[in-house]
């Protein structure tokens, strides 16, 4: 005779000691499988990784999360850091770039405004600039509402832990529309002066806006240069100028120059 009982729901630290414990074996772990296991909803889940995210335990990533790699010492990354560890990390130099960058918005700009931490500052220099402002990161639309700007966010899929929103419905509105100037975001940059950040979907809206743009600035600290990371956005030549903290090294300031490409120290 067959059991049709359900699961009894589990508790939230037996959930994230479950998070933990598979993770160590396997590496991996994603949002439907832990839902089905633990028998609570895929919202729920989330949360529970958020947590061990923020704690430190976990890395998360869209879908699900991994083990912390312990050698990320090296040139190559491949997994986000969370956001709100993100958020906490080069703050001076983040709203330094912002200033620089805010510097060259002008009263009814049409404005491309990628995702991250560093654009969120600089939205919030321009809160109380009458200009448009067309961005896929859904923090940057809700600290903007009720302020200045007119702020339009496109339709798609709602992803990431920031979060944003990515695919061919979001691609085909923030494609149809022409930026006066477009600030990208990334994760890192290499020593030849290539961007990379982390999500492919992200990464085709960091595109389409540079394309789209009269003016292309890329926003990036310090702490992020001579490194790459999963997928490429743009290369020197693409974007006006890189906004920055500090200068950076040798290798890249040649890099940019020899593209023509300009360089902002804020």
């Amino acid at each position: 005779m067959s059991d049709d009982r359900e699961k009894p729901r589990m508790l939230a630290i037996q959930r994230q000691n479950l998070i933990l414990q598979t993770i160590a074996k396997t590496g991996f772990v994603s949002v439907p499988a832990l839902a089905v296991e633990c028998a609570v909803t895929e919202m729920t889940m989330r949360r529970d990784l958020d947590r061990l995210a923020e704690a430190g335990k976990i890395e998360r990533t869209h879908g699900g999360a991994v083990a912390i790699d312990t050698n990320s010492a090296g040139t190559g990354h491949r997994v986000e850091p969370h956001y709100h560890r993100r958020a906490g990390q080069m703050v001076r130099a983040k709203r330094a770039i912002a200033t620089a960058a805010a510097k060259l918005v002008r009263p009814g700009m049409t404005i491309g405004l990628d995702i991250g931490t560093t654009a969120l500052e600089l939205a919030l220099e321009l809160a109380d600039q009458d200009v448009a402002i067309y961005t896929s990161s859904l923090r940057i639309a809700s600290a903007l509402a009720d302020l200045a700007p007119h702020v339009y966010v496109p339709t798609g899929l709602v992803t990431g832990t920031e979060p944003s929103v990515v695919g061919q419905q979001a691609e085909a509105v923030l494609g149809s529309i022409y930026y006066d100037i477009a600030f990208i975001g990334a994760a890192a940059m290499s020593d030849k002066g290539i961007a990379y950040d982390y999500s492919p979907e992200d990464a085709c809206i960091k595109r389409i806006l540079i394309k789209q743009s009269r003016r292309a600035f890329l926003l990036l600290d310090s702490s992020k240069t001579g490194r790459s990371a999963l997928v490429e956005v743009c290369r020197p030549g693409e974007i006006r100028a890189l906004i920055t903290d500090r200068a950076p090294d040798k290798a890249i300031k040649d890099a940019l120059a020899a593209s023509g490409t300009g360089i902002v120290v804020g």
